[in-house]
């Protein structure tokens, strides 16, 4: 049976580790076919790496290749944040020494969204680590709260279990300690702002 610690699974045998696996794969894989699905030609001939990497379950290389499909094809933000699911289910990074480069053109599009652009304002006046004022850092210093925010968003998520992500974010991504950013003030500002059309 699978447990868990810190919210990490942890491990008991074999069997615990090919059922949390399988359990990826599968979520991945919908998530990447249902982008498909809603590419603007879903029967493009241009699939056929994506197909026959998907087929061996080669997920990371198959997202590569379709968002590089999807690029082209100009596809709809729906693609992009299905893509953006992925990418947060595979924990992949724009640093990633072989998928980085996927990763970073599908938040470079889903930052183009209108409701994206709001967020990244948001998240930079937010500035939880305090690199915004003083030291001009990048507009998408927080790109990596993109996606898991705008999931738990549109699931209409508790403005407290938003604020817990929060607090445990700049925790366990950035090693810092979270009491002074008020994560619980920012969430409900965040429900907020979503609540009214999500406006730039």
């Amino acid at each position: 049976m699978c447990g868990s610690s810190n919210g990490l699974p942890f491990l008991r045998d074999d069997v615990c580790v090919s059922e949390l696996l399988t359990q990826l794969w599968a979520r991945v894989r919908a998530q990447l076919e249902s982008a498909r699905s809603q590419l603007t030609n879903p029967d493009d001939e241009a699939l056929f790496l994506y197909e026959d990497l998907l087929s061996h379950n080669e997920l990371g290389l198959a997202l590569d290749a379709l968002a590089d499909v999807a690029f082209e094809q100009r596809a709809p933000g729906e693609v992009w944040q299905m893509l953006g699911g992925a990418i947060e289910a595979m924990q992949l990074e724009p640093d990633d020494s072989v998928h980085g480069g996927a990763v970073q053109k599908v938040l470079e599009q889903l930052a183009a969204a209108h409701d994206w652009r709001g967020l990244q304002r948001l998240l930079n006046e937010w500035d939880p680590i305090g690199v915004r004022p003083d030291l001009g850092g990048p507009d998408d210093e927080y790109s990596c709260l993109y996606v898991p925010l705008v999931d738990r968003l549109h699931a209409e998520a508790p403005v407290a279990e938003i604020a817990e992500f929060l607090r445990a974010e700049p925790s366990d991504h950035f090693g810092l300690d979270p009491a002074y950013s008020r994560p619980e003030v920012f969430a409900g500002r965040l429900v907020e702002w979503y609540a009214s059309g999500a406006p730039a």
